[in-house]
Formats: structure tokens, sequence, C-alpha cells
């Protein structure tokens, strides 16, 4: 299972994933729902969300 950890802020995102075998995965990204979705979304299903830290609570759930 992949732990997921997403810094949330209004124009950029930084994206950290552990991968099961130990690999780290450290990514900047436009806060934007279909970049979130195209990082994301190559991820298998079975991941922990391992924190979300969101400058905006209403940014934080438009984009999850």
């Amino acid at each position: 299972m992949d732990h997921i950890g997403i810094d949330v802020h209004k124009r950029d995102s930084q994206i950290y994933i552990l991968a099961e075998g130990g690999e780290v995965v450290e990514q900047l990204i436009r806060t934007e729902p279909e970049r979130f979705a195209a990082v994301l979304g190559a991820r298998p299903r079975a991941a922990s969300k391992a924190g979300l830290a969101a400058f905006s609570k209403s940014l934080a759930k438009e984009l999850v």
C-alpha cells in the first residue's frame, strides 16, 4: 500500500508518496483538479492518505 501526503496551497501543491517498495516520490504540481488526477490517478487504488495540509479548507474539499 502506498502512503500519500499532500501539502495544498492556493497556487502550487507538494505531493509526497511513499511507495510500498520504499521508493519516495516528491512532486510539485499546480493546484488544479486535473493535475491531481494526472498524478494520483496512476497510483494503485489501495493507498493511505497520510496527511493533508491545506491553505484553505474549501480548496482542499474541492480537490479531494
